[in-house]
């Protein structure tokens, strides 16, 4: 297995990106989408889900896929690639009786957001905007 860092893999493989640098993800479903099926089967990658974190793995895969990426440089055949994505710091899974007991402060601490953000419905007492409703 040839591991290698997203840059080193960046570096020698040369992935599609968008216009401001980024890498170019091809999702199932999407009008993109076309743009894998038409690429040269060396030239697809798979980034897939494992509990060790995500990672970018040779060829086109289904199971646990996340995305497709798409390089200009195709990848040898007889060799496995993994490419660690940076996404590889999975956090232990909660327990209900947990989720039961999360504030407004306690989700935004721990997952960056909370859910008042996004909807109308304010399940917190602590969220800013049920405050701003009582006021």
């Amino acid at each position: 297995m040839e591991a290698l860092t997203l840059d080193q893999w960046r570096d020698t493989f040369h992935p599609l990106t968008t216009p401001d640098g980024n890498l170019a993800r091809f999702e199932p479903h999407t009008p993109t989408y076309q743009h894998v099926q038409e690429a040269h089967a060396r030239k697809v990658w798979t980034e897939v889900a494992t509990d060790n974190g995500d990672y970018i793995i040779e060829g086109f895969h289904i199971v646990d896929r996340l995305c497709y990426y798409i390089t200009e440089t195709p990848w040898e055949s007889g060799f496995e690639y993994e490419i660690p994505t940076g996404s590889n710091t999975r956090e232990e899974p909660m327990f209900w009786s947990e989720v039961a007991n999360l504030t407004h402060e306690t989700q935004v601490t721990r997952f960056g957001f909370c859910t008042c953000e996004e909807q109308e419905y304010f399940p917190y007492d602590d969220c800013p905007r049920v405050m701003e409703n009582a006021q």
